[in-house]
């Protein structure tokens, strides 16, 4: 009999804590359950997340933008066109006026552009092991929307190989490659870009004043319908033995490509181009031994007219 009542009073006991632990715990419309209530009557809590360790936890921009810029620059030889280190540095300028890469004419680096890197990526020989040629390579994730600056800075004798890569915010991509352009130390070849990171919009290049503009026109707007890396000057002397010649030429955004010509040496060549409003191109000329001469011409819209830019250029193959 007292084992009975003893087990009964302990059922008591237990029944009663859970129903009083349940009324602690359990948080009411009107008296909701904090941390700090909950500390008050002596129960333990977990510390809770602040609503912007929250915020961290779910995607944001850099998680679902996938826009980004990439650039590679290559090497090749000159006379074997046998691939070899790049002769060249790439510093780029961003809207901000921000540098990513290498300038080798003060010897130094920059890494002004958050989240952004620019290496060397060297490939081995698979069968012999032996170290290949390296590749630049710079790349901007998450990039601004603007006018971008590029410089390919010689520091030796040969040609390079440029390609630049945009991708918008769903990863589509506008890419423009530059083939086989001859450079020299100290030279400076800038490309200037519009990056509008909108879905599915193209590379806009434009003129900077680094640019060469074939000279001759008036008023000088009209000399910016065609401008060029490359060359930088009205005649150009090519090294003993090279009989080719790699024009990049930048159309202005006001041309009209239907009035585009181009003869080399009196001979149409006007195929070997490509001109669209805004855009450039590497062309290569095979030239002739001692002078050859290069015309281009096209139409273009100013303000209040129709006007024709026409350059002249010389190259000479010694």
């Amino acid at each position: 009999m007292k084992t009975k009542i003893f087990i009964g009073l302990f059922l008591l006991v237990v029944v009663s804590g859970i129903i009083y632990g349940i009324k602690v715990l359990a948080p009411t419309k009107s008296q909701p359950l904090t941390n700090q209530s909950a500390q008050n009557k002596g129960i333990p809590v977990l510390p809770m997340p602040s609503l912007k360790e929250k915020q961290t936890d779910t995607p944001n921009q850099k998680i679902t933008d996938s826009s980004g810029i990439t650039i590679r620059l290559g090497g090749i030889d000159l006379k074997t066109k046998v691939f070899r280190n790049p002769p060249a540095e790439l510093l780029l300028i961003d809207p901000r006026d921000r540098k990513l890469g290498k300038d080798p004419r003060v010897k130094k680096e920059y890494e002004e552009i958050p989240n952004s890197g620019y290496e060397s990526i060297g490939l081995e020989d698979l069968e012999t092991g032996d170290p290949g040629p390296e590749t630049k390579e710079l790349e901007v994730p998450w990039p601004l929307a603007g006018d971008y600056q590029l410089q390919v800075i010689g520091t030796d004798t040969g040609d390079y190989t440029l390609e630049i890569d945009a991708y918008d915010p769903e990863l589509n991509v506008s890419a423009r490659d530059f083939l086989n352009i001859s450079i020299t130390p100290g030279e400076i070849h800038t490309y200037g870009f519009y990056y509008p990171k909108t879905l599915g919009a193209e590379l806009e290049f434009n003129p900077l004043p680094g640019n060469f503009d074939g000279k001759g026109q008036r008023p000088s707007d009209v000399n910016k319908f065609l401008s060029y890396v490359t060359p930088t000057q009205s005649t150009t002397t090519l090294p003993a033995g090279v009989t080719s010649f790699s024009l990049v030429i930048i159309y202005d955004k006001n041309i009209i490509p239907t009035a585009f010509t181009a003869t080399l040496n009196g001979i149409d060549i006007k195929s070997l181009f490509h001109p669209t409003s805004g855009s450039a191109e590497s062309v290569t000329l095979n030239l002739e031994q001692g002078r050859n001469t290069l015309v281009l011409s096209v139409e273009g819209n100013l303000p209040n007219r129709v006007a024709r830019d026409t350059d002249r250029l010389v190259f000479i193959v010694p």
